[in-house]
């Protein structure tokens, strides 16, 4: 009689639609069996509720929890869902595979660097996967943070290679000065976000996560570093109006594996030569040296590095 009657009240509370003066009528055990039963919904609402009610340290429903974020692509719909399922595997510290990680940066850069911070999942292939498909400057700030603390594999030829020089020469000739070329360029930062208006009515309390580089009341550090970035619970990923010069943060990145000042790193970002005018061989000469001059930085920098 006893388990007869625990099943008709399971079925009568899965019948209607969650919500907290639902859920405050029900204990322990109901919930269980309600999470199991509403993360396998395909209504996204159900899903939501459930992953509410797993975000309570039931951590027996990880793989469920991971199976319920679905396909972005196929349902499109479900934003407010994957919200509160990404929410509850940060919460139980459940641990996400690799993929599913990096198929969540796009829509919940926090949430995923979040959960890629895991022992098990974390590792270089992940984070430069993660960092080519970093839209926003927090976003990549806090993954190139990540990787230039300690040692990682292909992290200095990561900024070897990203680096860009430009290199300035003006020519006096007569007193005066003849801009000459310019040779590099410099990589700048892309912005990305999300602007999606979405239903709140009956759905659980909204648990987005947002990146910043400011500290603010309620931020946590994320990744530290020359520009440390912060999360902040219960805001929504916004996209913002900032750009910053990358190739900075790549000379301030040599600079940190060195444990040197970045005005202390043999690499200049803008070397300049100011040569005065007499013949065209005199100017060739003074050309080549000056560019062997930055490649002979350069090679101090990567024997250090070495």
């Amino acid at each position: 009689m006893r388990i007869l009657l625990f099943l008709c009240c399971s079925f009568q509370l899965c019948a209607q639609t969650p919500g907290p003066d639902r859920l405050a009528q029900t204990n322990k055990e109901e919930r269980l069996v309600l999470a199991k039963q509403w993360i396998q919904d395909p209504r996204q609402l159900y899903r939501a509720w459930a992953a509410e009610l797993i975000r309570d340290h039931i951590d027996s429903l990880t793989p469920q929890l991971v199976a319920a974020l679905g396909d972005e692509d196929q349902m499109p719909s479900g934003f407010e869902a994957r919200l509160a399922i990404t929410d509850a595997l940060i919460e139980i510290g459940a641990q996400v595979p690799a993929a599913i990680v990096s198929s969540l940066l796009s829509r919940y850069p926090a949430q995923a660097l979040l959960l890629a911070d895991r022992p098990g999942t974390w590792s270089t292939p992940l984070m430069f996967d993660l960092l080519a498909r970093a839209k926003s400057d927090e976003c990549w700030l806090a993954i190139a943070n990540r990787l230039t603390t300690g040692v990682n594999p292909g992290v200095a030829a990561w900024l070897l290679r990203d680096l860009r020089i430009t290199a300035t020469v003006e020519v006096e000739d007569g007193g005066g000065r003849v801009p000459g070329g310019r040779l590099g360029g410099v990589i700048g930062g892309v912005i990305g976000g999300i602007v999606q208006s979405v239903p709140q009515a009956g759905w659980p309390p909204r648990r987005g996560y947002d990146l910043t580089l400011g500290p603010c009341d309620g931020c946590v550090l994320l990744a530290d570093g020359p520009h440390p970035v912060y999360y902040l619970r219960g805001r929504v990923w916004r996209e913002t109006d900032r750009q910053m010069d990358r190739n900075v943060c790549v000379h301030e990145y040599l600079a940190r594996l060195l444990s040197v000042p970045p005005d202390r790193l043999p690499i200049s970002l803008q070397p300049k030569l100011i040569h005065k005018w007499t013949t065209p061989e005199n100017y060739r000469v003074a050309g080549l040296a000056f560019l062997a001059e930055q490649e002979k930085n350069y090679r101090e920098v990567a024997e250090q590095l070495f």
